[in-house]
């Protein structure tokens, strides 16, 4: 795949350029993101963005993924998202920020930057809303990165995420597919859509069609192959100078059978318990962190009856992607 880089557009990204827009809600603060990496849900995005944040005029929301433009915001109109999954509770119902005072406060840290990232994944699921509020509160001036993954793999990567953090109910990834519809009608969060999740044309055309050259795809097969090559293009797309990465390679949203249940046992309650979260995350770096985790799962992937009768159920949505981004654009997978 030669992922699709256009022309950085003028005037180039700088720290003396005031980058505030106008828009429904007046002026936007410069603690707003101008880049977002919207999804796709496990297809390597926290890699993406710690390799971005690598140089020094770029820098992410704290945490990573506030939601708001795709979740949110329907808590400024007196709608605040319950998820009611297992762990809902304890995961994606207490990341989301619910007004715009919480997602600028997730920007603070980086207001000064002139790359501001936001990559809440939720965004490329929910693109009809996501895509309204950032015209509502972003303007023009933006940036999008979507990420594209094997859609099997992704979606097995996603079983296998919530399977080790024991909130995952089903006995196999066949039973899970089987429980979906039921599931999402119970309002159980989006991770846990996982044949949903994966039709990727579906979700990316509206993005495609309102952001154009703006918006740009990468393979996480060549992310994961050559991370320097995929974010030095990148840097280069956002008008930076590339000089300034380092990028590290090494594998990203690793998924499998797990090697020690305690040790899981452990990462999940750094997760679930706020404080312990932050403290872990200030204490030991994200490579550090991401190579525990790795270090604990055994390779494991979806078997062929799983993954026959998935790619059967996206065979539709594989071939509108196909048309959709064109040969050059394609991954491997696709073709």
């Amino acid at each position: 795949m030669n992922p699709h880089f256009p022309p950085a557009l003028d005037p180039a990204i700088d720290p003396a350029v005031d980058r505030s827009v106008e828009s429904t809600a007046g002026a936007t603060s410069l603690a707003r993101p101008n880049v977002l990496i919207v999804g796709a849900a496990r297809a390597g995005s926290t890699f993406l963005v710690n390799q971005l944040t690598q140089h020094p005029l770029v820098a992410t929301s704290n945490p990573k993924e506030t939601h708001f433009l795709s979740l949110g915001h329907r808590a400024v109109d007196g709608e605040a998202p319950q998820f009611c999954g297992p762990g809902d509770d304890t995961s994606i119902n207490t990341q989301i920020a619910l007004s715009v005072a919480d997602w600028e406060n997730a920007f603070l840290p980086a207001h000064s930057t002139p790359v501001r990232i936001d990559a809440s994944v939720s965004m490329l699921y929910y693109g009809e809303e996501a895509i309204k509020n950032v015209q509502r509160y972003l303007g023009d001036d933006v940036r999008v990165i979507v990420v594209l993954r094997d859609p099997v793999d992704r979606a097995y990567s996603a079983f296998k995420y919530l399977e080790n953090r024991g909130v995952e109910l089903a006995e196999s990834f066949e039973d899970a597919l089987d429980a979906e519809p039921s599931r999402m009608a119970d309002g159980w969060h989006h991770l846990w859509h996982y044949r949903s999740m994966s039709q990727y044309a579906e979700q990316l055309t509206p993005w495609m069609a309102a952001f154009g050259d703006r918006l740009t795809v990468v393979d996480y097969d060549d992310l994961t192959s050559d991370s320097q090559g995929v974010c030095t293009r990148l840097i280069e797309w956002l008008g930076l100078n590339p000089e300034q990465l380092s990028v590290d390679d090494r594998a990203v949203n690793s998924s499998g059978e797990l090697r020690s249940s305690g040790m899981q046992q452990l990462l999940t309650s750094c997760r679930n318990i706020s404080w312990l979260q932050q403290s872990v995350k200030a204490a030991i770096p994200f490579e550090m962190r991401e190579r525990i985790r790795s270090l604990n799962l055994r390779g494991s992937t979806a078997s062929e009856a799983a993954r026959a009768r998935l790619m059967d159920d996206l065979e539709d949505d594989l071939a509108k992607l196909r048309d959709l981004l064109g040969p050059s654009m394609s991954p491997q997978w696709l073709r």
